[in-house]
């Protein structure tokens, strides 16, 4: 009798079907073992990284920043709210997500998220990138950077943030609670080395070299 970790408690989120369908994938597949490898790898990475933000979550009282979180994609930012991923992971690791507090919805053009952010002025605006982008290599996550930045508001007083979507897809949520907890728990600033991390992620646990060496984030 053989038994396993399934996965089923990691914040209720999507990884859980990818994780979980990995496990059952090992049994009596010809690349059986090479699937559990990577995965028990992917546990271990993922555990740890959570034992560190827990550890310093005990000695924070409160949230000391926000964040308003979104895809930006065609011109438009799409909102994450409570009922998606990157908004648990950034409640999880820290963060404020504003989204909730004001009832705010999902599509919001460029000039109704520059009144977004004068009127709530979260600390952070988290931005992630289109995966299908980096893939069909249409057009990689500098340019898309400069776009949105080129189109936001001078008055906004905040941070920006971008990162690679592949941050925060299935097991790469545990590089989105890296990011988040390094830019939400100062005792954290520098406990991860996000480019390191995601090479990891992309190179030895996904096995795209040539994503792997790319921009993981950019922050202004």
């Amino acid at each position: 009798m053989e038994i396993v970790r399934l996965p089923v408690t990691e914040l209720g989120q999507s990884e859980n079907g990818v994780v979980t369908a990995g496990f059952i994938l090992s049994f009596n597949e010809e690349y059986g073992d090479q699937i559990l490898e990577k995965l028990n790898k992917w546990i271990e990475w993922n555990d740890s990284a959570k034992a560190t933000i827990e550890a310093a979550l005990e000695k924070l009282d409160e949230p000391l920043y926000t964040c308003l979180i979104g895809n930006y994609y065609g011109g438009n930012f799409y909102c994450r709210v409570s009922d998606t991923s990157e908004f648990a992971y950034s409640e999880y690791s820290g963060g404020n997500n504003l989204a909730d507090d004001y009832g705010l919805s999902i599509t919001y053009t460029m000039s109704e998220l520059n009144e977004l952010l004068l009127t709530y002025n979260p600390d952070y605006l988290i931005v992630t990138q289109s995966e299908g982008l980096l893939l069909n290599d249409t057009e990689d996550i500098a340019t898309t950077y400069q776009s949105l930045i080129a189109d936001l508001s001078d008055n906004y007083s905040g941070e920006v943030v971008m990162f690679s979507q592949f941050i925060g897809t299935g097991p790469g949520y545990v590089l989105s609670m890296m990011l988040y907890a390094t830019l939400f728990i100062p005792e954290l600033a520098d406990a991860f080395d996000l480019q390191a991390e995601y090479a990891f992620f992309m190179g030895e646990l996904i096995g795209n070299t040539d994503l792997a060496s790319s921009a993981a984030y950019y922050i202004a």
